[in-house]
């Protein structure tokens, strides 16, 4: 009985800190950040649903890293060869060292190529 209380507590802290782009993980009882970012074809950037320059990216990204965070990162047309635009954005994100995970499309549900 016990376990099942504990199972179902887990689950509404994973739904509730979801939402708010923290993820709770099995292997540790701290929260992680995940922010999303979307590029498109013109290089717009788009970070947690706002758009953004290039500098803000960069200064969030700071904040991102220093707190362990994850950026999940999705652009235009992923199945073609990115913009120069898009390229720029992309060795920007590189440069900041934050670990990124790649994703097909704006929905982050599936995983890039």
């Amino acid at each position: 009985m016990r376990h099942a209380r504990v199972a179902a507590l887990l689950f509404v802290a994973l739904v509730a800190c979801s939402s708010s782009r923290e993820v709770v993980t099995r292997s540790h009882s701290i929260a992680h950040r995940i922010d999303k970012v979307f590029v498109g074809t013109r290089g717009t950037i788009v970070l947690n649903g706002t758009f953004v320059n290039a500098a803000a990216l960069k200064a969030e990204l700071a904040k991102l890293k220093a707190v362990g965070g994850t950026l999940w990162y999705s652009r235009e047309n992923s199945t073609t060869d990115p913009t120069d635009a898009q390229l720029a954005v992309f060795k920007l994100i590189v440069s900041t060292g934050v670990p990124i995970a790649l994703f097909r499309d704006a929905t982050f549900t599936g995983p890039g190529q």
